[in-house]
C-alpha cells in the first residue's frame, strides 16, 4: 500500500501552464524545498531561477523538450537539451514527433529520440508518447521505441491531450515490457485513489500539478 510519503517521493511536482510568474514559481518551489519529491518540472525559462529559489543541492530539476505537440524539429529540440543543461536541469521529459509516429516514420522517431537522448550526458530521459491519440497497439510500438532508443521512461501525457494517463493503460505497458522500461503516469492524477491507481498498475514516476492532496 503506498502513503502518501512514498508517492511524494515517485511524484514529479509539475507547473507548466501558461499563467506561471514569479509569485506562484517561488510558491512551487518552496513547496518542493519543503518535501521529497522526485523532481520538479518547470519549464525551460524559468530554471534560470532554479538557485534564486532552491538552496538544497540533491533537488532535481525537471524540464520538458518538444512541449506540448512535440512539432519541433530536431535541430530546435537539441537547442532546447542543450539551453536545459546549461541551466543545470537534470532531468528531461521529451515530447515525441506525435504526428510523424501516427504517420509511421518510425526512423524519424528512433533519430529524433537517440540524437537528442546522446546530448544529456546520461541524464535521466522520459519520452512522452501522448497516450489519449494512440491506439493500443500503437501505445506497444511507442514504448518499443523509447525502449531500442536508450531512454529511461516512457511517459503517457503532457497534460494537454483531450485525457491523460489511464489505469488500463499503464497495465498495457508493465504486461508487455515488465522491468525493461520505466513508466511516467501524468495528466488527469488530482486525487489520493488515482495515485495509488496509477502505482499499483505499474507506474515508477507520476507527474501532479496539483499536490495539495499530497501534502495536507
Amino acid at each position: 500500500m503506498f502513503d502518501k510519503i512514498s508517492i511524494i517521493e515517485k511524484t514529479d511536482i509539475t507547473y507548466l501552464k501558461g499563467d506561471l510568474n514569479k509569485e506562484k514559481l517561488a510558491n512551487i518551489f518552496n513547496i518542493f524545498s519543503k518535501n521529497n519529491f522526485a523532481s520538479l518540472c518547470i519549464p525551460i525559462e524559468y530554471l534560470i531561477y532554479k538557485n534564486e529559489y532552491l538552496n538544497k543541492n540533491n533537488k532535481k530539476i525537471t524540464t520538458v523538450i518538444g512541449f506540448p505537440f512535440g512539432y519541433d524539429s530536431i535541430d530546435f529540440k537539441k537547442y532546447q537539451l542543450e539551453k536545459s543543461i546549461f541551466y543545470g536541469c537534470d532531468e528531461f521529459d521529451i515530447v515525441f514527433n506525435i504526428g510523424k509516429f501516427i504517420d509511421k516514420d518510425y526512423n524519424y522517431i528512433y533519430n529524433e529520440l537517440k540524437s537528442l537522448i546522446n546530448l544529456t550526458y546520461n541524464k535521466i530521459t522520459k519520452i512522452i508518447i501522448e497516450t489519449c491519440y494512440l491506439t493500443k497497439q500503437q501505445i506497444l510500438d511507442a514504448t518499443q521505441l523509447v525502449i531500442d532508443s536508450g531512454a529511461n521512461f516512457v511517459k503517457t501525457s503532457t497534460g494537454f491531450g483531450h485525457s491523460g494517463a489511464k489505469e488500463e493503460d499503464i497495465l498495457l505497458i508493465k504486461n508487455k515490457f515488465h522491468d525493461r522500461i520505466m513508466i511516467k503516469a501524468s495528466g488527469g492524477i488530482k486525487d489520493l485513489n488515482i495515485a495509488v491507481k496509477m502505482l499499483e498498475a505499474g507506474a515508477d514516476r507520476l507527474g501532479i500539478s496539483d499536490v495539495s492532496f499530497l501534502i495536507n
